[in-house]
Parts: structure tokens; C-alpha cells; sequence
């Protein structure tokens, strides 16, 4: 084992150092004796050499040791163990495209999916070409008028040695000549013309491969025999970037046993036979020889591995072939050329040759045949099948016409045209009469068609003027509509779904361009006043604009509410503009005995007003009351029932557990003031309270004040609330803070400015 693992180390040696490796064979390891590190020195090999060679040799992934047992044989249990945990990359050709810039078609069929290795060799079924090794299971059974069964071991030597046949030595050949060498000596013995045979692979060797060079997981792998070189470059994820996919090596004993070329396999399966292998063999991964690139007008355009050799009839085959639009005679191909990028033409590398070799480096363009259709005409307009038609000899204007299925009912017979395309490339316009060459095909306009000629045939739609009328205001679909000749006011009604329910019949417009007339103001615009149903059959012109108005002041039912104590409460509709709190009030079967006329109030949601004070007493006592307002759609009146309750809160001294004033609800006394209920009921006032600053505010939203500058507080009602204001905090100015007379000076100026303004504009208005 120990020899084995130099043996391998010298390889990889080699593979960092071509030189050493030129000098030191497998032959002359084998003659040596090598065994240690000095054995590899006195052949001079470097320890910087070993070192790298042990780093590279057990730091791969997978290139674990085999541990032997104490005969100095490999555990083969432990063979399986290991081999039971190796997955392989599933199998994907996957275009160049969705590789990275570096890859080359072909690296990602190691890659991509995951495959698993065989885990148990029992029972598989060997193919043909599979070669046998010492340790294999064959399975032989005859049945029919002679009988047997038995499992044999092949030997160290190749042999097997059933009774009574002998001796079969099986080492080395392949499975189908093994079977054809087993069925042969047992005829010799058992009858196998009335009978039948059976001969099985049930069990394969574990065996160690390494794999070395341009791989991105190099090591030793333990695998079973059956798998094939392509499994375990599979396990080793593959060749790298610089790797080689077509002239990788399979070495046994030293020796070149076979060069593999993944592209066979890619695009010539059938022919591709897999490489079975043996304990100790190497699979060495040389750097590709290069790259070559095929793009434009291919079916799979990319980077392809370049092999001494190759032709572009490879390289077509490698990327599938041509597209259907490419131009076969337009391939242009780059070349490095005696230091330098050229470029060549398809025909000067054929040079007449079916043809020629690639270099590392070419890239192969393949243009795109012309968009432009030779050999064609072409027919537009009013035709049944307008488009593109072959060119044939003798094609006239109207054998085309005939061929796009003749003309359609639109088409202008007058006069058509063709258009010609000159050598500059301009075009000249040809026309003929179409009516007269359709009647008389002999006719001289009936031109002689030639290459890329258009021929016309004009829509007579294309010569109508379009026009409309419109119609607007009152009308349930208003919009703009196609004028028809002989259009009547009523079509264009009916057109438009019929009038609303707020138009005025009797004042419709139609504003018409009168085109021979102009009015005193310069314009060509009259406004026609008609009638409805009576001028229904009014014709219309293009272009006119009807229009229906709206009734005079119409509207659909206005509604206010009246609430609280009236005899009937409820919604009530305006019957007109003009109409009154006291006009309502009298509808709504006048106020109760109960009504609290001076706290009622009106809510106004136009312009969200809100609320309006309202002294509903002076309504009823005095209709000319500038209380009694007009009222408007969805105004709310209310009119509470009497409430003998006074409300008082703000700067009270009767205060709450948290400092803060108390609203207190107190029994209403006649004739008594504000001052009167915050002695009595509220404490009295606060030490903030601003006593000039008392109001009285009604649920109307009446707001009462004191007189005499305060210290008569007003007059107190039933339901009022007595509200006592704090005086404004102070702004205390912290010590040594000094004063802005700047700021104090400015706003001074500025009280004074207005002031004086004001008097001047005063002055003005006396004069």
C-alpha cells in the first residue's frame, strides 16, 4: 500500500513538474523499490515538490485512505461503506448559454442533478463490454433435461474452477466473451442442446481509481468495477474551467489505455463505448488545446472545446446545425492570423474544398438571410386578400387584383396606382384607370408587374368627409354622434337615450355653421331656438351643436327636520324658495305646552355651517324677526322640551381630587345672575379665575356677557351654562435675561403704522 500511495504521489509530482516527470516512468517506481520520501529525493524530486504533491494528493474531497486490515489486503466491507455515501451528478447537456463566460459547452453534464452511484453491486446485470477482475461473483444455472447451479468466485489468477468442468480462466475478458467461454466447457459436460443456461454477474469489486489534473475534486475514489470512467468524472464533479472534455486519459500500469472524448458521446451516443476500469487506474484531465465559438444563425451558438483535427463540419455539428434563417454563403470566420485578428469569408477557407480545419481561436459568425422577399409583389387597399404574392412572368395589375380575390365594395374604380422602385432606390408612381383594365384587360394601363411593385386600390371611404352633431345639457346621454344625411332633432334624441325630466322642451338650441353667412360680429355661427316634439323633424347639418337648458329654478324635493316639541316632529319639503322658520313651524302644527322657545336652535349643513342662533320666542311673537330665517335644504330645527337645570364649570373653586374643576349641574333660580350660582353652588371663584371674563352660553348658542366692564354678570335662564374663564399664564423671564428692544421697538412701529393707516383711510372716507 505504501508503494501504491509514492506511486501515486510521483504522479501527481509529475503532473506539477513536467520535467521530473519526463525523467521518473512508472516503470523505473516500480524497479526502485520506493517506499519513502527519500527514494523519491535521490530520483531528484524536490521536497517542495512531495509536500505539494501530499496537500494536493490527501486534501482532495473523497480521497480518504483505505485502511488495510492485518493480512496488508483493503477491507472490502469498508470499500462498500464508503462507496454507499458517493453521489454523482445527474447527466443534463445544458446549452453554453446558461454557463459562465469561462465555461465551455460540455463541462456541465458532470455538474448539474444528482445521480446515485451504485451502493450494492449485488444482483446488477454487467454489460457486454464490461471487463472481469479478480473478486467477481458469477451466477451459472442450467435447467431442463440437465441440472445445475452454483457461484464462483474469479481469483487472484482469473480463474473459476466449477466440478467436473475445470479450470475456466475468465480474468480480464469481457462479460459477453466470458459468457460465450463458460457456455462452451459446460457443453462439454451437461447437455445444453435440451437445456438452458444462465450466467450472471452478482457481484462486482470494490476498486480504487484516482483521478488527477483539471478536475475541480481530484483524489482517490473507492467505487464498485462496474462504473465506468464517465461515472467517477461524474464524482469528482468534473473538469474544471482549463480542464479538458476530449482528450482525457485513462492510464493503467503506466501505460495509455484510452483516450476519452466527451463530444462522442454528446453528439454520438450510439457510438460512444464507456470505459470500464481496474484497481489503481488513473484518469488524467490534461488542460484543453482551446476554445473555438460559433454565434449568430445556429441552433445552439457558444464555446466548444478545440481539438487538433477539427473541422467546421464538426463544429456545425456540435451546435446543431444551421437556423432556418441563416445565409449558408455569408459565414464569416476570425482568425488569429500571423499575429494579428483577421477576418475571412466562408470561400476563402473552402477554397473550393468541402472543407477545412479549424484553429484555436476562430470564431464563426453566421449571418441572417434578407429580410426582403424577392421574387414578390405586393396589393394593398380595397381588395378582398390584401399582402405579398409571387411574382410570375406575365403578371399583370389585374391578374393581382384577381389573385387577392377580386375588389371589395369600397374600392374607388376611378383611378389606381403603382408604385415602382427605381435603381436609386427611389420609388415613381405609375397610375391606372382600374374600372377600365378590370372590363378590358388588353387595356395599355394595364401594366406589366415587375419585382417589388405595390399596387393601390383606393377605399372610397378615404375621399368622404367624416362628420358629426353633437348634443349636450338635459339629455340622459349626451356625446358626440355620426351625421347621416336626411338626420333629423328627433334622431339625434333618440340617439342620445331622450331627455331628463328637468329639461325645458320649450328651449332647445342649435348652433349651426352657416358657411354662406356672417353675422355683424365677424362670425359664422347662428343659434336656431326650436321647440320639442313640435321641431322634432327639423333637419340637421354637420357640425351642429344642440343643446337642452334646464327648467327655471326646477329642483327635485327639498327636505328640512324639525325635532323636540312641535305637535307633528318630522321632515317637511321646501315648497319654494322663500320659505320660513314660522312658515314650518305653523306645518309642523305649532310648538307644545312644553317647549323651551328660548333655548332652540338651527343646524345648517350648507357650507357646514353648523350652528345658527336661533330666539325661537321672537319667531312666533314677530314674524319680521330677523330670527326668522330662510330655510334651506337639510336644515334641522330643534326645539327643546324646558330644562329647570343651570350648568356651571371652569375657574370654580370647587375642584376634583386631582385638582381639576368640577362641572356642577344646580336647580335654576329666577332672576338670579351667573355671580349668584358660583357663590352659592360652585365654591366661589378661583384664585386664577378672570371674574371680568363670566359668559352665559344658551343650547342655542346664544352667548351672554357681563356689563360694565365685566362686574355685572348677565342674567341666567333655564338650561344655560355659566362659564368661568382663567386668567392667561404669565411668561416669566429668567434673572439677568435681558430684554430685545429690537423686537419690542419693531412691533411697537408696526401698532403705530396701522394705526396711522387706518386714520388716513378714515380721512378718506369722511371727504
Amino acid at each position: 500500500m505504501r508503494r501504491f500511495r509514492f506511486i501515486v504521489l510521483v504522479v501527481l509530482i509529475g503532473f506539477f513538474n513536467g520535467d521530473v516527470f519526463s525523467q521518473i516512468s512508472i516503470s523505473t517506481i516500480k524497479n526502485a523499490g520506493i517506499n519513502s520520501e527519500q527514494d523519491l529525493k535521490n530520483l531528484g524530486v524536490s521536497s517542495a515538490q512531495i509536500e505539494k504533491a501530499k496537500q494536493q494528493f490527501f486534501s482532495s474531497e473523497g480521497s480518504s485512505e483505505p485502511k488495510s486490515n492485518s493480512s496488508g489486503e483493503v477491507d472490502e466491507e469498508k470499500k462498500k461503506e464508503e462507496v454507499k455515501e458517493i453521489t454523482v451528478p445527474k447527466l443534463n447537456l445544458v446549452s453554453n448559454k446558461e454557463e459562465g463566460d469561462n465555461e465551455i459547452y460540455g463541462h456541465s453534464i458532470f455538474s448539474n442533478g444528482s445521480v446515485n452511484i451504485i451502493e450494492n453491486s449485488d444482483r446488477i446485470k454487467a454489460p457486454e463490454n464490461y471487463r472481469l477482475v479478480a473478486g467477481d461473483k458469477i451466477n451459472i444455472t442450467i435447467w431442463g433435461y440437465s441440472e445445475f447451479s452454483g457461484e464462483f468466485i474469479v481469483g487472484e489468477s482469473g480463474n473459476i474452477t466449477p466440478k467436473l468442468v475445470g479450470r475456466i480462466n475468465l480474468k480480464g475478458k469481457t462479460f459477453s466473451t466470458a459468457r460465450k467461454i463458460v457456455t462452451s466447457r459446460f457443453g462439454r459436460v451437461y447437455d445444453l442442446k435440451n437445456s438452458q443456461i444462465a450466467i450472471d454477474l452478482s457481484y462486482s469489486q470494490v476498486i480504487s481509481v484516482n483521478v488527477i489534473g483539471e478536475v475541480k475534486k481530484p483524489g482517490s475514489y473507492s467505487i464498485p468495477s462496474l462504473n465506468s470512467a464517465f461515472n467517477v468524472l461524474a464524482l469528482a464533479s468534473g473538469p474544471s474551467d482549463l480542464g479538458s472534455i476530449r482528450s482525457i486519459e485513462i492510464r493503467r500500469n503506466g501505460e495509455l489505455e484510452q483516450i476519452m472524448d466527451i463530444y462522442n458521446f454528446m453528439f454520438e451516443p450510439k457510438s460512444f463505448k464507456n470505459q470500464y476500469l481496474q484497481d489503481g487506474d488513473f484518469i488524467v484531465v490534461p488542460p484543453k488545446q482551446g476554445i473555438i465559438q460559433i454565434d449568430g444563425e445556429v441552433k445552439r451558438p457558444g464555446k466548444y472545446e478545440y481539438k487538433e483535427g477539427d473541422k467546421f463540419s464538426d463544429l456545425l455539428k456540435f451546435c446543431g446545425g444551421y437556423s432556418a434563417m441563416a445565409n449558408t454563403s455569408s459565414i464569416n470566420i476570425t482568425r488569429v492570423n500571423n499575429n494579428q485578428l483577421q477576418m475571412f469569408s466562408i470561400g476563402e477557407l473552402l477554397a473550393g474544398q468541402k472543407d477545412f480545419l479549424l484553429k484555436n481561436g476562430d470564431v464563426v459568425n453566421v449571418l441572417r438571410v434578407s429580410d426582403l422577399i424577392r421574387n414578390s409583389i405586393s396589393i394593398k387597399g380595397a381588395v378582398h386578400v390584401p399582402g405579398y404574392y409571387p411574382l410570375k412572368k406575365g403578371t399583370k395589375i389585374s391578374d393581382l387584383i384577381v389573385s387577392a380575390k377580386g375588389l371589395t365594395y369600397k374600392a374607388f374604380t376611378k383611378l389606381g396606382h403603382v408604385y415602382r422602385l427605381k435603381e436609386d432606390l427611389s420609388y415613381e408612381v405609375r397610375t391606372f384607370d382600374l374600372g377600365k383594365i378590370m372590363s378590358s384587360p388588353n387595356d395599355t394601363s394595364n401594366l406589366m408587374l415587375k419585382e417589388f411593385d405595390q399596387v393601390i386600390v383606393f377605399d372610397k371611404e378615404a375621399f368622404i368627409r367624416k362628420t358629426s352633431v353633437s348634443i349636450s345639457g338635459m339629455i340622459n346621454l349626451p356625446g358626440t354622434f355620426k351625421y347621416n344625411a336626411g338626420m333629423t332633432l328627433e334622431d339625434l334624441v333618440l340617439l342620445s337615450n331622450g331627455a331628463n325630466t328637468e329639461a325645458d322642451l320649450s328651449k332647445i338650441e342649435i348652433e349651426r355653421i352657416s358657411y354662406q353667412e356672417i353675422d355683424s360680429n365677424g362670425t359664422y355661427v347662428k343659434v336656431i331656438n326650436l321647440n320639442y316634439p313640435e321641431d322634432k323633424l327639423m333637419l340637421l347639418n354637420p357640425f351642429d351643436k344642440v343643446h337642452f337648458r334646464k327648467l327655471t329654478g326646477f329642483h327635485y324635493q327639498q327636505t328640512i327636520e324639525i325635532k323636540g316639541e312641535v305637535k307633528y316632529p318630522g321632515t317637511y319639503s321646501l315648497t319654494g324658495h322663500l320659505n320660513h322658520i314660522s312658515d314650518m313651524i305653523k306645518r309642523a302644527g305649532g310648538v307644545t305646552a312644553w317647549a323651551y322657545l328660548e333655548n332652540s336652535s338651527i343646524e345648517r349643513v350648507e357650507f357646514n355651517l353648523g350652528l345658527i342662533l336661533l330666539d325661537l320666542k321672537k319667531v312666533i311673537s314677530n314674524e319680521n324677526s330677523r330670527f326668522n330665517y330662510i330655510l334651506k335644504q337639510g336644515d334641522v330645527i330643534t326645539i327643546p322640551r324646558r330644562n329647570d337645570i343651570v350648568t356651571i364649570k371652569g375657574a370654580i373653586g370647587f375642584k376634583f381630587i386631582n385638582g381639576e374643576s368640577e362641572v356642577i349641574n344646580t336647580p335654576f333660580h329666577k332672576g338670579k345672575r351667573a355671580g349668584y350660582y358660583v357663590r352659592k353652588y360652585g365654591g366661589g371663584y378661583d384664585k386664577n379665575a378672570k371674574r371680568n371674563r363670566v359668559y352665559v352660553v344658551s343650547s342655542n348658542g346664544l352667548v351672554k356677557k357681563g356689563t360694565f366692564f365685566g362686574w355685572i354678570k348677565p342674567k341666567v335662564n333655564k338650561g344655560d351654562k355659566v362659564l368661568v374663564h382663567y386668567k392667561k399664564e404669565k411668561i416669566k423671564r429668567d434673572k439677568g435675561e435681558k430684554i430685545d428692544w429690537n423686537n419690542v421697538i419693531e412691533n411697537t412701529t408696526i401698532k403705530i403704522t396701522g394705526l396711522a393707516t387706518l386714520w388716513v383711510l378714515l380721512e378718506k372716507i369722511n371727504l
